[in-house]
């Protein structure tokens, strides 16, 4: 194991425990570059242009989005896809 290896296996590891990393957690699937190559209700995730990483779903044409982690006003919205490809970049 080389030492970038243990470094991150130590961030990773408490108590004999494996924890993995925020950054590891991505809920869904990656969300497509185009809203009709999605599905409904399917959860898909996406990285906001700040690094963190959100959640989102459609029912018809309306799509929900949360920040993973988000609990301030910004941190989740609900619209047409526009509003939420706007979102993202912010």
């Amino acid at each position: 194991m080389g030492s970038e290896e243990r470094t991150l296996f130590r961030k990773r590891c408490a108590g004999g425990r494996y924890h993995p990393a925020v950054t590891d957690f991505r809920p869904g699937q990656p969300l497509p570059a185009d809203d009709r190559s999605t599905q409904e209700r399917q959860l898909y995730h996406a990285q906001l242009k700040s690094g963190e990483w959100a959640t989102m779903t459609r029912e018809e044409s309306t799509w929900q989005w949360r920040r993973l982690r988000g609990e301030d006003a910004d941190g989740y919205g609900r619209g047409g896809w526009r509003e939420m490809q706007k979102w993202l970049l912010e």
